[in-house]
Protein backbone atom coordinates (compact mmCIF):
# COMPACT_ATOMS: atom_id res chain seq x y z
CA UNK A 1 0.00 0.00 0.00
CA UNK A 2 1.32 3.39 -0.96
CA UNK A 3 1.60 6.12 1.68
CA UNK A 4 -0.92 8.25 -0.23
CA UNK A 5 -3.45 5.40 -0.12
CA UNK A 6 -2.97 4.94 3.62
CA UNK A 7 -3.43 8.67 4.23
CA UNK A 8 -6.72 8.62 2.31
CA UNK A 9 -7.89 5.51 4.20
CA UNK A 10 -7.11 7.17 7.55
CA UNK A 11 -8.89 10.35 6.55
CA UNK A 12 -12.04 8.52 5.41
CA UNK A 13 -12.00 6.18 8.42
CA UNK A 14 -11.76 9.06 10.89
CA UNK A 15 -14.91 10.56 9.42
CA UNK A 16 -16.81 7.33 8.81
CA UNK A 17 -16.28 5.78 12.23
CA UNK A 18 -18.44 8.44 13.90
CA UNK A 19 -21.35 8.08 11.48
CA UNK A 20 -24.48 6.05 12.21
CA UNK A 21 -24.13 2.55 10.73
CA UNK A 22 -26.92 3.21 8.21
CA UNK A 23 -25.00 6.15 6.69
CA UNK A 24 -21.57 4.54 6.29
CA UNK A 25 -22.14 2.79 2.94
CA UNK A 26 -23.33 5.96 1.22
CA UNK A 27 -20.48 7.95 2.75
CA UNK A 28 -17.89 5.40 1.58
CA UNK A 29 -19.32 5.33 -1.96
CA UNK A 30 -19.04 9.12 -2.08
CA UNK A 31 -15.55 9.32 -0.56
CA UNK A 32 -13.99 6.36 -2.35
CA UNK A 33 -15.00 7.40 -5.84
CA UNK A 34 -15.60 3.75 -6.72
CA UNK A 35 -12.31 2.57 -5.21
CA UNK A 36 -13.44 -0.78 -3.80
CA UNK A 37 -10.06 -1.40 -2.14
CA UNK A 38 -10.27 1.86 -0.18
CA UNK A 39 -13.85 1.22 0.93
CA UNK A 40 -12.94 -2.34 1.96
CA UNK A 41 -9.98 -1.18 4.04
CA UNK A 42 -12.10 1.44 5.78
CA UNK A 43 -14.76 -1.17 6.56
CA UNK A 44 -12.09 -3.48 8.02
CA UNK A 45 -10.91 -0.67 10.30
CA UNK A 46 -14.48 0.16 11.34
CA UNK A 47 -15.18 -3.51 12.12
CA UNK A 48 -11.96 -3.76 14.16
CA UNK A 49 -12.82 -0.59 16.07
CA UNK A 50 -16.26 -1.92 16.93
CA UNK A 51 -14.95 -5.34 17.92
CA UNK A 52 -12.12 -3.99 20.06
CA UNK A 53 -13.80 -0.82 21.30
CA UNK A 54 -10.56 1.18 21.05
CA UNK A 55 -12.04 4.09 22.99
CA UNK A 56 -12.41 2.00 26.14
CA UNK A 57 -9.09 0.83 27.64
CA UNK A 58 -8.72 -2.79 28.67
CA UNK A 59 -7.53 -1.70 32.11
CA UNK A 60 -7.16 1.69 33.69
CA UNK A 61 -4.02 1.59 35.79
CA UNK A 62 -3.49 5.34 35.87
CA UNK A 63 -4.59 5.55 39.50
CA UNK A 64 -2.02 2.90 40.45
CA UNK A 65 1.04 4.49 38.88
CA UNK A 66 0.09 7.94 40.12
CA UNK A 67 0.08 6.76 43.72
CA UNK A 68 2.37 4.83 46.02
CA UNK A 69 0.50 1.59 45.25
CA UNK A 70 3.09 0.89 42.55
CA UNK A 71 5.65 0.15 45.26
CA UNK A 72 3.65 -2.99 46.04
CA UNK A 73 4.83 -4.42 42.69
CA UNK A 74 8.44 -4.58 43.92
CA UNK A 75 9.24 -8.22 44.60
CA UNK A 76 6.62 -9.48 42.14
CA UNK A 77 7.67 -12.17 39.69
CA UNK A 78 6.82 -11.76 36.03
CA UNK A 79 7.86 -14.84 34.12
CA UNK A 80 11.51 -15.45 34.98
CA UNK A 81 11.98 -11.90 36.28
CA UNK A 82 11.58 -10.39 39.75
CA UNK A 83 10.89 -6.66 40.02
CA UNK A 84 13.59 -5.14 42.23
CA UNK A 85 12.95 -1.42 42.32
CA UNK A 86 11.24 1.46 40.58
CA UNK A 87 13.52 3.32 38.18
CA UNK A 88 11.14 6.10 37.22
CA UNK A 89 7.61 7.09 36.26
CA UNK A 90 6.01 9.45 33.82
CA UNK A 91 2.97 10.17 31.73
CA UNK A 92 2.58 6.64 30.40
CA UNK A 93 3.55 4.45 33.34
CA UNK A 94 6.31 3.14 35.56
CA UNK A 95 9.68 1.57 34.71
CA UNK A 96 11.07 -1.07 37.06
CA UNK A 97 14.46 -2.67 37.38
CA UNK A 98 14.08 -6.44 37.16
CA UNK A 99 16.47 -9.33 37.59
CA UNK A 100 16.20 -12.62 35.82
CA UNK A 101 16.02 -15.56 38.18
CA UNK A 102 15.86 -19.27 37.71
CA UNK A 103 17.98 -22.40 37.66
CA UNK A 104 18.51 -22.14 33.90
CA UNK A 105 20.12 -18.68 34.12
CA UNK A 106 23.17 -17.39 35.93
Amino acid sequence: MLPEEWQKIKLVFNEAVDLPAADIDAFLREQSGGNVKLAGEVWRLIDAERENNFEKPVADLSQVWQSDEAESFVGTEIGNYRLRSEIGRGGMGIVFEARREGADFD
